[in-house]
């Protein structure tokens, strides 16, 4: 194989505009006391936030574990859309219920998607694509709202600001994103303002499941059921800076956050990423003598180049076991070349050369060498344009 470095390698993958919808759970929160009770269950400053603004949130357990990495669309004070990752839609609902206590707000569950546009440099592009998402979405809420005992006039609903800014989640990558519902108004999907987005966006490129998984790790981005799972810690993902604001006033699990950010978010394990760059079909064995069980190490290496990924596959350094992987490319993208989001032990830094081994759990059997890697920095490569600081009018 042609030497190219890993930098030309992911950034060819995407030069091109491109756009992917991936499935997502909705839950509208609307009524007098929308803000007031949302200010007091999520980690960002919702009144600081602008109408129409996007950001990115953490919903916490009382202790300070993370129960959700969601997206907050605030429309107005009486009106936001929360989103998550598809499948923890009810379990984030139920965790909202929780803490609705004589609280004037409903809570609405919804379905749809999340569109995010890349490399989308065109100012005037990115104007339409916002005007088109706010006749949409005002559209929609003139259904949803008659599911709701709360209303308010949409007339009092601001513009959408001309200005549209990329995820943070990102790290400053020109990667744009918008929450898009709809089934919960009873809307045909076939209606003309939600065929007018997707008519503009079918000009672009569609980037495939795996090609996005490959930047998604690239990025250090975390995925509900992956990375975030009931026992993480917000500290251990490394997006604090992008998800809370230290500054706000008492919210659920907000204690533990602010004791660890005193101490310097020092947290036992870390995401980072791993570029495994060497593959082999050895069973380590102290005496190297023993049969190798090709159909396992088969399986192991099938599901592994698919991306399918599993708690047995765990990261060694000078035979010490120091974390596991909870994400992984698949190999049909980079061949000759893997990325992995892997928590790690917070000591070891970027630039160790780790050890990838399968081990079934509970198994006697020797382990399985899968390959060799290197602890990367987040992101791996910067595989996207800067984003546009502000859109003129």
């Amino acid at each position: 194989m042609e030497d190219i470095s890993l930098d030309i390698r992911l950034q060819s993958l995407y030069s091109a505009i491109s756009y992917r919808y991936e499935d997502h759970d909705l839950i509208w929160v609307i009524g007098d006391d929308a803000l007031s009770y949302l200010q007091g269950q999520i980690t960002q400053d919702l009144v600081k936030q602008t109408p129409w603004e996007d950001r990115q949130a953490f919903a916490l357990e009382p202790k300070g574990h993370v129960d959700a990495l969601l997206s907050v669309k605030k429309i107005n004070d009486k009106c936001f859309l929360l989103g998550v990752d598809a499948g923890f839609g009810p379990e984030l609902l139920e965790r909202l219920k929780r803490f609705k206590i004589r609280i004037k707000a409903d809570l609405i569950e919804d379905k749809g998607s999340r569109l995010y546009l890349f490399n989308l440099d065109d100012t005037h592009k990115l104007q339409t694509v916002s005007g088109l998402y706010q006749d949409y979405i005002l559209f929609y809420l003139s259904k949803i709202l008659h599911r709701s005992k709360y209303h308010f006039d949409l007339e009092t609903v601001p513009d959408r600001p001309s200005q549209m800014s990329a995820n943070k989640l990102w790290s400053g990558a020109r990667v744009y994103e918008i929450l898009i519902p709809n089934s919960g108004a009873s809307i045909d999907i076939e209606d003309g303002m939600r065929l007018a987005i997707d008519s503009f966006v079918n000009e672009f490129a569609i980037i495939d499941k795996e090609t996005f998984d490959l930047a998604r790790i690239c990025y250090g981005i975390p995925k509900m059921g992956y990375e975030i799972t009931d026992k993480v810690l917000p500290a251990s993902l490394g997006i604090n800076d992008k998800t809370v604001d230290y500054a706000k006033g008492c919210y659920t699990g907000q204690e533990l956050v602010a004791r660890l950010d005193a101490r310097g978010n020092n947290v036992p394990f870390a995401l980072t990423t791993v570029v495994i760059e060497k593959f082999y079909t050895d069973r380590l064995e102290k005496d190297q003598k023993s049969f190798i069980d090709d159909e396992s190490i088969e399986n192991v290496r099938r599901n592994m180049d698919a991306g399918e990924i599993k708690k047995d596959y765990r990261i060694f350094s000078n035979d010490k076991e120091i974390g596991r992987i909870t994400s992984l490319s698949a190999s049909k993208i980079t061949p000759g070349l893997q990325l992995a989001l892997a928590f790690v032990k917070r000591d070891i830094k970027p630039g160790e050369s780790v050890d990838i081994i399968f081990q079934s759990a509970g198994s006697t059997a020797p382990p399985i060498l899968y390959g060799q890697g290197i602890l990367s920095q987040i992101p791996v490569v910067n595989c996207f344009g800067a984003e546009l600081k502000e859109i003129p009018s």
